[in-house]
């Protein structure tokens, strides 16, 4: 009874802060710091080009280019410049990250900023306006608190991991590799392709809901462990990831997830494939496009 609560209790919470998820082509603003030995101006511009193939050309603006120093004053002027062509866009920001008792920050370069400073810049710039952001940085859950307080209600930040966990390179360079075979049309369609196509580790992405709620996608994963998920949910899930996964390797995820004791019986390159099928077995199929 316990157990059946707590489902009832994750599924309420995921249909109350999911339902603004509706995926849809807009423009897309990426400001990129500095990577070191993790990518840099070619991996940027790949991305960049990635981006530009379903959307068009004026759609994608990128500030930084992985190697130069930017300040949060140069990506407020040029994101401004960018906001006065498209009213809404979507946010990516891939940076270093760090998290502390101060809160959470990324590295642009001259110094390691707050990432508040830089959720109030993109708030100022939208005009308030609720805004999709993804956010490919370590310990990325953390700057979801200092989102509560800077973005307005209704945006959505897709953590890549949570507050005490880094990002692992190889699932990104995975994900980005992904993208050029796969439609993208917004953030959200990056972050289902990152769940499918890149995370091959036990690094849980959250989903923070400002004004709502936020959920770790691995405590929603436990809770469909030896769950039975009925045909009429397979068959939403299959239609929602069919660009991304056949039929019968979905049948395999909704089966495993029914005869596991443990998130660990799912083996760590399957983990955001899991996560994936976890995430549109919630009833949530016919919100998220």
């Amino acid at each position: 009874m316990k157990n059946h609560t707590q489902l009832l209790k994750i599924y309420f919470l995921c249909v109350a802060i999911i339902f603004p998820l509706i995926c849809s082509s807009k423009p897309i603003l990426l400001i990129a710091g500095p990577g070191g030995f993790a990518y840099g101006p070619q991996e940027i511009s790949n991305f960049k080009q990635q981006l530009v193939s379903p959307l068009d050309n004026d759609q994608i603006y990128v500030i930084g280019d992985g190697n130069k120093e930017i300040s949060i004053a140069e990506v407020t002027d040029q994101m401004t410049f960018f906001g006065q062509k498209h009213e809404r866009f979507d946010v990516i920001i891939m940076a270093h990250g760090l998290s502390n008792k101060l809160g959470h920050s990324i590295n642009l370069g001259h110094t390691w900023e707050k990432t508040s400073k830089l959720f109030s810049s993109i708030a100022q710039v939208q005009n308030n306006r609720p805004v999709n952001i993804l956010m490919i940085s370590c310990y990325a859950e953390a700057s979801t608190i200092d989102a509560k307080a800077e973005l307005p209600k209704g945006s959505i930040i897709f953590a890549l991991s949570k507050k005490n966990e880094p990002v692992h390179y190889a699932d990104i360079d995975r994900f980005m590799s992904a993208m050029s075979t796969n439609p993208i049309h917004s953030v959200v369609d990056l972050f289902k392709l990152y769940l499918v196509k890149g995370l091959q580790n036990r690094v849980s992405p959250t989903i923070q809901f400002i004004g709502q709620h936020s959920i770790i996608l691995d405590h929603l994963l436990q809770s469909r462990i030896g769950s039975t998920i009925f045909s009429d949910t397979q068959d939403k899930i299959k239609l929602r990831l069919q660009q991304l996964m056949d039929a019968s390797e979905i049948d395999y995820f909704i089966n495993k997830l029914k005869t596991s004791r443990s998130v660990y019986d799912i083996y760590a390159d399957e983990y955001g494939r899991a996560l994936a099928v976890s995430l549109f077995a919630s009833r949530l199929s016919t919100i998220i496009q």
